[in-house]
């Protein structure tokens, strides 16, 4: 068999990815319908996303869970899709017309939308060829949008049943207010962030006695704009007998325009009343604070429970509007600057203090969130949560890891009603139409509305107008599960394929997605969503930093496929998926993926160069005939780490399945027992089959991880193994079973060989330390410590020179004394002769030499680490880097001066 020397993933992966896609291996059979199944709904991209290594991540670790079932004959649907993404798509077409001199309002919604629709057309699946190009085996004949027509017929159906139910409503509230993207965003959209501010004390002097008054404290002086009382804690002392006075409001316009809570429009004085709420906390400031109703959550509901009035002195961009008086037009930050200027000049600026302060960002282009007083749409979260909560309590869905629960309930007892209407044209458009008198609506259709219209002002002539605003995206993305399966038709998809099996996510989306889903699955179809949720975690660079492009650190996952290869990529990340365990790579972390594919290739090289023109057929592989020790053993440690990795697969470890993969091909497979079989290769027919053999089912076992280069291994083997391959490709093989294997489990012969491996690591290890590293050389004694061990000694004089590269070993009765390297081991007593292996005059001399020229290494890396100026200037990684070099020295220099010490011994 021609096969090249090294593996090239260039040539190989590309064939085996269209062969996929060709055959449609991701679309389930219908000769397994009646199979018990597996589902994965892929958590959507946007579809404005290009490829990186946490879709990567997130993504390979559904692929090798969905590859691996469908090899078990499962049932398998592993359902794509992508995000319609409102914002963020929005914005960046904007950002584009920006650029032609444009505004969406100049195009008007309809083109706009078209523009939209077009250009999703033409760049949308970008993310999902990216998939495709990293082996993802979806069944992407079912690929789903955000905003396809059946989606859209499920978000409106969601929406009128809770609409009806009264769990949604429309209310003038405070919301987030992002006024770069000009919409209301939910509270988990909000990132926040630790930063340095200010606190600034005020003087509100009293109405009636302006050379006296309280003073407040705030962080944000330009909303003093819009106060309508100072609050204090009723139980605060300082303060009892000034509750009811009056104050008067500096720099602010004589009459305020203002609303009431029911609504009502009202002119407000300067002039505030000083309240008491249990909600202020006396040691905050001074003690009494500012309440800005419209624009402060915790002022909004102090204000609700004392009927205070409600002054927006903002418009939506954030500029200050006419109850600013001559801030107006101002940005909000300038206007913060003049109003302190201008409180400074009064004499009204008390103290300015340091302050840590938590600032509010929106999660797509960080600008910073206003509160700000609008009239939304909302569901009423409280009646769904409870079930949810019920149902990850009682153990019917299970988060792992198991920490992440915490999390979950903690956000569940305290969330707060969803604000779910957006200012933007890209999204659901909210079913909701308007007639006279501001009637509302709920249809299906604008056909649908009128109809209600119609029969409710009981004449024809009735014109309607479509509630403007879109609903979040979230709002179709908690629908995920059961909308792409047809919901609310019964279709056959939901009847087969929901509820799914497993959700595989990341944690920064547990609020916005995870817990949303359980509640609308178990709201509208009695049902759960999934059985579990796999958080992992967050890739980091070599610093620990999580990767972004303002960082410049992020790893672009084709790059890494056009250096290392497709399957470098997949072993690299899925070596690391320790559950909720955050990853750290950089590009170079990739060459442990190529270098285990290139083991693995060039094991498969070695085994079919030395099977020559040999034929075999699938009969010969049911009944393996081992003789020997060591193919006893490898075949027994084989049952073993397909027992090991069905088991860690099936409870998500796949970083544990993947150590397992490696040290059984690595360690066992390949450096003891096809280094041995070497011995052996050319006379018996035997052995080559229990290589061939082991071979294929590690290939097997290994291909949900490395599917690339097991198809090419496989196909190859297949040529050689006649009826090997009842299908073309091994996407469709069976996955290895333990059970197939358990009659080659021999515990008697993994400890025995485990006793010849430790007498020939020694042997392997006493050379080395005198210079004779791997050269076949010298002679071994050994006196077993008892008949049994030394007979299995006996029984292996042919393999343990082999491997431990000697001339010969030979049993004893009695211990040796002279110039011998020792080591006690379970066998017995170790005896290696030096006289003839080594010069002893000149090994003295190596090492002192090699001694001093790591001591004088030493020096200079100790002089550098210890100098202060270095440790400050030099970059974080070079310091560690010179650090972890010093370590490394040491213990060479160490072992030196061992072997040194054993030398002057003898």
């Amino acid at each position: 068999m021609s096969i090249n020397k090294t593996y090239n993933p260039s040539e190989i992966e590309p064939k085996w990815n269209k062969l996929w896609l060709d055959k449609k291996y991701g679309t389930p059979s219908e000769s397994r319908k009646d199979r018990d199944k597996y589902v994965i709904v892929i958590p959507p991209p946007n579809v404005t996303d290009i490829l990186h290594v946490g879709h990567a991540l997130n993504n390979l670790i559904q692929d090798v869970l969905i590859r691996r079932k469908r090899m078990m004959g499962f049932d398998t649907l592993w359902l794509p899709g992508t995000d319609h993404a409102g914002i963020a798509t929005q914005n960046m077409i904007e950002k584009e017309l920006l650029k032609e001199g444009k505004t969406r309002e100049e195009l008007g919604r309809k083109k706009f939308v078209e523009l939209l629709w077009k250009w999703k057309e033409e760049k949308g699946d970008t993310i999902i060829n990216q998939l495709i190009e990293i082996g993802c085996s979806c069944d992407w004949t079912r690929t789903r949008f955000t905003l396809d027509e059946s989606m859209s017929k499920t978000v409106r159906k969601v929406f009128i049943k809770l609409y009806n139910e009264g769990l949604i409503y429309k209310g003038k509230y405070i919301i987030n207010w992002c006024p770069r993207c000009g919409t209301a965003i939910s509270d988990d959209e909000v990132i926040h962030h630790e930063q340095q501010g200010k606190l600034w004390y005020i003087k509100y002097p009293f109405a009636d006695n302006p050379l006296d008054g309280v003073i407040v404290a705030t962080t944000r002086p330009e909303t003093m704009l819009g106060d309508t009382a100072v609050a204090v804690n009723p139980g605060d002392e300082r303060f009892k007998h000034l509750i009811g006075k009056k104050l008067r409001l500096p720099l602010v316009v004589e009459n305020r325009s203002g609303l009431t809570f029911k609504d009502e429009c009202i002119s407000v004085s300067p002039e505030i009343p000083i309240i008491s709420s249990y909600k202020v906390d006396p040691k905050f400031g001074t003690g009494a604070v500012k309440v800005t109703p419209a624009h402060d959550q915790n002022d909004y509901w102090i204000g609700k429970t004392q009927n205070l009035s409600l002054v927006i002195i903002m418009d939506k961009s954030c500029l200050m509007n006419e109850n600013a008086g001559r801030y107006k037009n101002l940005d909000r930050f300038k206007a913060r600057k003049a109003i302190v200027n201008d409180l400074e000049t009064q004499g009204l600026l008390v103290k300015i203090e340091p302050h840590e302060l938590s600032i509010g960002q929106c999660y797509r282009c960080d600008t910073f969130i206003e509160p700000y007083l609008s009239t939304q749409w909302f569901v009423h979260m409280k009646p769904l949560a409870e079930a949810a909560i019920q149902i990850v309590r009682r153990g019917k869905i299970t988060i792992l890891p198991k920490r992440w629960e915490g999390v979950y309930f903690n956000w569940m007892n305290n969330l707060r009603d969803w604000c779910i209407s957006r200012q933007l044209w890209w999204g659901h458009q909210i079913p909701v139409w308007y007639g006279p008198e501001k009637k509302e609506f709920v249809a299906n259709n604008y056909e649908e509305a009128l109809e209600s219209a119609r029969k409710y002002y009981l004449r024809n002539d009735v014109e309607l107008r479509q509630d403007p605003d879109v609903l979040d995206t979230w709002f179709s993305s908690w629908l995920w599960p059961f909308a792409t399966m047809g919901w609310p038709d019964i279709t056959d998809d939901m009847k087969q394929y929901y509820p799914t099996d497993v959700l595989v996510t990341a944690s920064e989306i547990i609020f916005f997605w995870v817990a949303r889903m359980i509640m609308s699955s178990e709201h509208f179809c009695g049902e759960l969503p999934f059985k579990n949720v796999y958080i992992h975690g967050t890739v980091r660079d070599a610093k620990g930093r999580k990767m972004s492009k303002s960082l410049g650190n992020g790893i672009d996952p084709l790059d890494v496929v056009e250096l290392y290869g497709r399957d470098a990529l997949r072993y690299t990340l899925i070596s690391q998926a320790a559950a909720g365990q955050d990853l750290f790579v950089e590009m170079k972390s990739f060459e442990v993926g190529r270098n285990f594919c290139n083991k693995v290739w060039n094991a498969g090289r070695l085994l079919f160069l030395n099977l020559k023109d040999d034929k075999f057929h699938i009969d010969e592989f049911k009944d393996l005939n081992p003789k020997r020790l060591f193919e006893k053993w490898i075949l027994s440690k084989l049952y073993s780490a397909i027992m090991e990795v069905n088991k860690a697969l099936e409870n998500y470890r796949l970083d544990d399945a993947v150590r397992i993969l490696h040290k059984f091909f690595w360690k066992e497979f390949c450096d003891w027992f096809l280094e041995g079989a070497k011995l052996y290769f050319e006379s018996d027919r035997d052995l080559r089959i229990i290589a061939l053999s082991v071979f294929e089912t590690t290939l097997r076992l290994i291909h949900p991880v490395l599917p690339y280069l097991s198809e090419e291994l496989w196909h190859r083997t297949a040529d050689i193994v006649e009826n090997l391959a009842d299908e073309d490709s091994i996407m469709l093989a069976s996955y290895p079973n333990e059970n197939e294997f358990l009659k080659y489990y021999n515990a008697d012969a993994e400890e025995s060989f485990d006793k010849i491996m430790e007498l020939i690591f020694s042997i392997r290890n006493i050379k080395s330390e005198i210079g004779q590293g791997t050269k076949k050389t010298g002679s071994a004694l050994i006196l077993a410590n008892s008949e049994y061990n030394e007979e299995l000694i006996k029984s292996q004089m042919d393999i343990i020179p082999f491997l431990a590269r000697i001339d010969k070993i030979e049993t004893i009765k009695n211990k040796q004394e002279g110039k011998f390297g020792l080591a006690s081991i379970r066998l017995g007593q170790l005896f290696v002769p030096l006289e003839n292996l080594v010069d002893f005059d000149k090994e003295v001399i190596r090492l002192k030499r090699e001694v001093a020229q790591l001591e004088k290494a030493l020096d200079i890396i100790k002089r550098k680490t210890s100098n202060s100026d270095f440790l400050c200037r030099a970059p974080k990684n070079v310091v560690e880097n010179e650090l972890a070099k010093h370590e490394k020295l040491l213990k060479k220099l160490s072992l030196l001066k061992n072997n040194w010490k054993k030398i002057n011994k003898l």
